[in-house]
């Protein structure tokens, strides 16, 4: 271990009345009283500045943090990069700037559905929920964030800025393996976990102990599902567990609590509104859907002070997708949901991944929901494959061993679930999935290597994933 790096964390430089409108625009400021500690030795972070943005490609959360540090000090708009994301960017392709003052910053989407989308946000779109935050689980100066995730996602991005404002320290994991990760936070005694479900899963299933410091996960970027629930009561005994659902582009949107339903995402957070639309009928007409009541599932539309700008490249009249729209204040990006009459928010996947089988459209993340709370399935994807007949069959690809009688029980159990139309048709057994910068499945690798080899639904009994995620032959 590094021991005491360089103390770098943020105050913001006014104080925010949460209900007041009218806030004045903040900027992240660095606090003395919080500690980088990282067992990664530093490397020396490559940046460049193009169209007035600080591009800072990710290397290590100890060197990448240093290159923000820099930005922040100097008023430099920055933009933290993965290495594809790097290379893309500085080739001249011209990010959105600010004719004003208000500081803002460039974050990445996790690019679970799509291509990583680049965005543009103010610091007080995230000061806002640092305080919150702060006041609601009584956060200090006393707590510690373990990273587990790349800083070129905005999750793990977030929960360092979140610490370094709080003055809480912060410790670098995201280059260990789980194993090493699950180590390093028992050794450093860490109290705070931002994570997504399947870096929580991996976490678990990587380590028999138990760790008594962690007070707080806050869990975000998918559905927590019962099985990893019970996974983290076991493992982590003390914590509180806050699942929360937003985007990069939206921040919080809802966060749940002890009393939430498992099925759904919490109540709405502080100075969150949430109107439920009906999904646009250009594009998806009268077609049904499989599971659920479509009177009462529609998009999900959002106001808070915790939304983005824009994209960050200008395209699509400042949309990367065209789920992206705003109207009166309220942004939507195309997820679908509904509301019960106590005001918890159930999930329905997002409008673009759903998939046309036999003339109903079935969302893939049903499914994926069922089999990532079996016991023996550490995380899955479910894929979409072409079908002359049906139009699209799905698939599941499952981490697990393979399991001919564990294939037979999964698909019965999601096909009692939710019919056979929503369920794989047949399942894959891979040793590890390809994973995002996230910890999300890569959908769009294993649906690129599925289809490079032009699978359908009458030779997908021929075929297989490989250990890696590639297909192979049997």
């Amino acid at each position: 271990m590094h021991g005491l790096v360089y103390r770098i964390a943020m105050i913001q430089s006014q104080a925010i009345n949460v209900n007041n409108s009218s806030k004045t625009p903040g900027r992240f400021r660095w606090h003395e009283a919080s500690t980088l500690f990282s067992e990664t030795d530093p490397v020396s972070a490559e940046q460049l500045i193009v169209s007035g943005v600080c591009l800072i490609k990710d290397v290590n959360c100890e060197s990448t943090l240093r290159a923000v540090q820099q930005a922040v000090h100097n008023g430099i708009e920055f933009c933290v990069c993965s290495d594809t994301n790097f290379e893309k960017l500085k080739t001249g392709i011209a990010l959105s700037t600010s004719s004003d003052n208000t500081a803002c910053f460039h974050c990445t989407s996790a690019g679970s559905s799509g291509a990583p989308k680049t965005i543009r946000r103010t610091h007080q779109s995230w000061i806002n929920s640092f305080r919150i935050n702060r006041d609601a689980a009584r956060l200090s100066t006393a707590d510690s964030y373990a990273i587990v995730g790349k800083l070129s996602h905005s999750l793990a991005l977030y929960a360092a800025m979140e610490a370094m404002w709080l003055g809480a320290d912060v410790h670098a994991m995201s280059d260990l393996r789980a194993d090493k990760q699950f180590d390093a936070i028992h050794r450093w005694q860490s109290t705070v976990l931002y994570a997504t479900p399947t870096q929580l899963r991996q976490l678990c299933d990587n380590s028999s102990q138990t760790v008594n410091s962690v007070m707080h996960i806050f869990s975000g970027g998918g559905k927590l599902d019962q099985n990893t629930k019970e996974k983290l009561a076991n493992h982590f005994p003390n914590a509180s567990v806050k699942e929360f659902y937003g985007a990069a582009e939206t921040s919080f949107i809802t966060i749940s609590d002890e009393q939430s339903p498992i099925e759904s995402v919490g109540r709405l957070y502080p100075e969150v509104q949430v109107n439920i639309k009906p999904v646009d009928a250009e594009r998806h007409a009268e077609t049904p859907m499989v599971s659920g009541n479509i009177a009462d599932i529609g998009e999900i539309w959002v106001k808070s002070p915790y939304l983005f700008e824009q994209y960050s490249v200008e395209q699509n009249n400042g949309r990367a997708h065209d789920s992206t729209r705003w109207h009166d204040g309220y942004l939507c990006i195309g997820e679908l949901g509904y509301l019960d009459r106590l005001g918890h928010l159930y999930l329905r996947g997002r409008r673009s991944r759903l998939v046309n089988v036999a003339d109903n459209l079935v969302n893939p993340e049903q499914a994926e929901a069922i089999l990532n709370n079996h016991p023996a399935v550490h995380h899955c994807a479910v894929v979409a494959l072409p079908d002359a007949r049906r139009g699209s069959v799905l698939v599941g690809v499952i981490e697990a061993a393979q399991n001919e009688s564990l294939k037979l029980e999964l698909l019965q159990l999601c096909r009692r679930q939710i019919g056979s139309l929503a369920s794989p048709r047949d399942i894959f057994f891979v040793q590890q999935l390809p994973l995002l910068a996230s910890g999300k499945p890569d959908l769009q690798t294993i649906a690129l290597q599925i289809n490079a080899l032009q699978i359908n639904a009458l030779q997908i009994n021929e075929r297989r994933i490989g250990s890696a995620g590639s297909i192979d032959n049997e």
